[in-house]
């Protein structure tokens, strides 16, 4: 099930997965800023389910500063982590955190890793394994099989890529804007500052040549999220787990890609706070989808519900598990009606 109104309580990185993990808002986990400490002594939801005989374990990016907790197992990027060759951080035997060094490709590795993980793990106890991605967050410092993936391509334009932002934003606003402006990403963004010396002073024109740039280093990085999402599902599949597995697919936040001639996050129009959010499982129809609102507190809470765990009541999260249940059972009540009109149709007279 698509859920179409899924949004984030906070769109930046540190807050947001203090929110994933606690079923709260920030000013309740702590977390209410970029790289911030999360205290690890707090209620999670992997705690919980740790306590109800779930194995856990994080792969990937953890960006809270602290040392995960709640976890069997954690292999995770410190800070934002790089695209090559990347270290992990472990805790090894000898009970202390340790960087451990990795040859490739990250979106790669740490799906490498999460497989191992998954097959590794005990066969006789249910688990939840959290793989957070560092794609498509810059630098776009592309897989070497997809640099030149649509090198040729011209990209459909966002309605509001040319906004001039007239009559809402005050002269304060605008300046303070600026820095987050398409046409000037080549400032922190290393790879585009031979695109940004062939500016030629024309606004829109620079806007839209800086587009095509930026939104093919982003789509190279999303290429190969796409593909490691499907190696997972592939195993899921092919190991008999998609039986009575529960698959959420998020993001942290959401992002400009041109809307408003921006690129980052940090602004409150709704790209930076929508999210995707996808659930699959065995009893959820495939391509449904909602318009129900949902939020990123919501994604502990529904967890718990799949897991059969008891809900705390100072979650501010609600379930998201009645929507694609409720979906399932309107459909088949809606096919048991058509049948029964179809059965007594010569019969009986029937309005709508």
């Amino acid at each position: 099930m698509t859920f179409n109104q899924a949004m984030v309580a906070n769109s930046i990185c540190s807050p947001s997965r203090a929110t994933l993990l606690t079923g709260k808002y920030s000013h309740k986990n702590g977390v209410t800023k970029l790289s911030q400490s999360f205290n690890g002594a707090q209620q999670t939801f992997p705690k919980l389910l740790q306590k109800s005989g779930y194995q856990t374990a994080i792969i990937g990016k953890w960006h809270l500063e602290s040392v995960p907790t709640g976890f069997d197992y954690f292999s995770v990027m410190k800070g934002q982590g790089r695209y090559n060759d990347c270290p992990f951080r472990e805790r090894g035997v000898d009970g202390k955190v340790h960087n451990v060094p990795t040859k490739g490709y990250v979106t790669d590795v740490l799906t490498d890793k999460s497989l191992a993980w998954l097959k590794q793990r005990s066969f006789d106890d249910p688990f939840c394994l959290m793989i957070h991605h560092k794609a498509a967050h810059g630098p776009h410092d592309p897989a070497p099989r997809h640099k030149n993936l649509f090198k040729n391509d011209t990209l459909p334009e966002p309605s509001s890529l040319l906004d001039d932002y007239k009559g809402r934003a005050p002269a304060v606003i605008a300046k303070r804007v600026a820095w987050s402006r398409l046409m000037l990403c080549d400032q922190p963004y290393k790879q585009y500052r031979k695109v940004g010396k062939q500016r030629i002073g024309n606004r829109d024109e620079d806007t839209r040549m800086m587009y095509q740039a930026f939104m093919k280093g982003y789509l190279r990085l999303v290429a190969s999220l796409d593909e490691n999402v499907g190696r997972v599902l592939d195993y899921l599949e092919e190991s008999g787990l998609s039986k009575n597995t529960i698959v959420i697919y998020c993001s942290d936040n959401g992002f400009f890609n041109g809307e408003h001639g921006f690129y980052n996050k940090m602004w409150m129009y709704e790209p930076s706070l929508r999210i995707p959010l996808l659930i699959r499982g065995p009893n959820i129809k495939a391509k449904s989808e909602t318009n129900e609102f949902a939020c990123m507190m919501d994604v502990a809470p529904t967890l718990l519900d799949y897991a059969r765990c008891n809900i705390p009541d100072d979650m501010q999260g609600k379930t998201l598990r009645p929507l694609p249940e409720y979906k399932q059972l309107q459909m088949k009540l809606s096919n048991q009606l058509r049948a029964l009109i179809d059965h007594y149709a010569d019969t009986v007279s029937i309005k709508q």
